[in-house]
Parts: C-alpha cells; sequence; structure tokens
C-alpha cells in the first residue's frame, strides 16, 4: 500500500485524552506491560478478548483509507503497525498472571524469552516510545508528553500580551477535558482564569 492511502486521523480532545491515560498508564508501578502474539489477521479480536477478560490491552493502528472503483467511495483499511503483536497490562496488585491472557480468542501466545517461560515484561521507556510511535503515525503530529499539573503549580500563559507578563498558579486541573484553572497576578490583583492545557506553560523554580 503506498503512503498515499494512509490517512491522517484529526486530532479531537478525546483522541488526546485516550492517549493521555495510555502513556500515564505505563507509569502504574503495578502494572507490567507483555506482548502477546496473536493468531494470523486476528489483532483486534485479540485485543478484544482479552480486554473483556479485565486486562488492559492494546494494539497500536495506523489509520489508512482505501477506495473502491469508479465511485472511489472511502472505506477503512487501517492496520496494526505491528502485525500479529498486541500489548496488555498485567495488574500485579490485582495478581492477573499470564492466564488471564492465554486462552484468550485470537491469542496464540505471551511472548517469552527465558528457559522457564516467563512472559517478557517491556519497559515503561520502551512502551512510552511505542505509544509515540503509534500517535506520530495515527496524527502526523509529533508526541508531546501530558503536562503533570498539580495544585499550587505555577504557570504562565501562552497568549498575545501576557507570556512572560503575568504568572500564576493552577487552582484545579481537569485532565480529560484538558483545562486548567488558575489565578493570574495582574498589576498586583488576583484574576481568575480557565483555559486550555496547551495556552500555558509550566515554571520551574
Amino acid at each position: 500500500m503506498s503512503d498515499k492511502n494512509f490517512a491522517r486521523t484529526p486530532v479531537t480532545a478525546a483522541l488526546r485524552a485516550d492517549y493521555d491515560l495510555l502513556y500515564t498508564l505505563v507509569g502504574v508501578a503495578s502494572l507490567d506491560w507483555i506482548v502477546i502474539r496473536s493468531n494470523p489477521n486476528c489483532e483486534k479480536r485479540a485485543q478484544a478478548s482479552v480486554a473483556s477478560n479485565g486486562v488492559v490491552a492494546w494494539c497500536p493502528m495506523r489509520s489508512s483509507v482505501g477506495r473502491r472503483g469508479r465511485t472511489k467511495k472511502e472505506f477503512d483499511t487501517s492496520r496494526p503497525i505491528y502485525t500479529g503483536y498486541v500489548f496488555a497490562a498485567l495488574d500485579r496488585s490485582a495478581h492477573q498472571g499470564v492466564d488471564k491472557v492465554v486462552g484468550c480468542d485470537g491469542v496464540e501466545r505471551v511472548l517469552s524469552f527465558s528457559e522457564d517461560r516467563r512472559p517478557h515484561v517491556v519497559p515503561a521507556k520502551k512502551m512510552r516510545a511505542i505509544i509515540e510511535q503509534a500517535w506520530e503515525a495515527q496524527t502526523r503530529q509529533n508526541w508531546k508528553p501530558p503536562q503533570q499539573l498539580d495544585v499550587g503549580a505555577p504557570f504562565t500563559l501562552l497568549m498575545n500580551g501576557f507570556v512572560d507578563v503575568t504568572a500564576g498558579e493552577v487552582t484545579a486541573y481537569d485532565a480529560a477535558k484538558g483545562k486548567v484553572t488558575g489565578e493570574l497576578h495582574m498589576f498586583g490583583r488576583k484574576v481568575p482564569v480557565r483555559t486550555s492545557v496547551d495556552k500555558i506553560k509550566t515554571v520551574t523554580e
């Protein structure tokens, strides 16, 4: 398939929230990310089956479209970035083991490189790199890690007339909506503000 068939997925707040959640889950200490080998052409089936068994499962996809005959009607031909592989996060705090994955519909086996057949655990750094690659393949935009905004964190606005002029503190952060609420210090007064997270810059004191 030629590159012209690969489509760019519009970057919506919902898509960004999904990726931010996935990126954050990689940092959860109790989660071990393993690699599932699916049956041929069964990546999505394996993902759905593993997820229905209570395990976080993810199949990185690359968006693409095809066109039918004379009508040129478009249809979805998106395919996995890693053909034949799905990632799953086993939660040690919930005593999830490989048995939660093996035997699921569409699963051939769990990737292992050890003689005792222990599942290979993907390092967090590598998982983040895979997420970044998937984002860039899907949206054709560079990945920007989600900002970790704590209440009281200092920030400045990235808006005309305000950059490096006003500073404030975060009073609330809605990660799902990507909205920040805070108080700005302007001319000796505190002014409430609510804006998108991409309109602020955190300040390291």
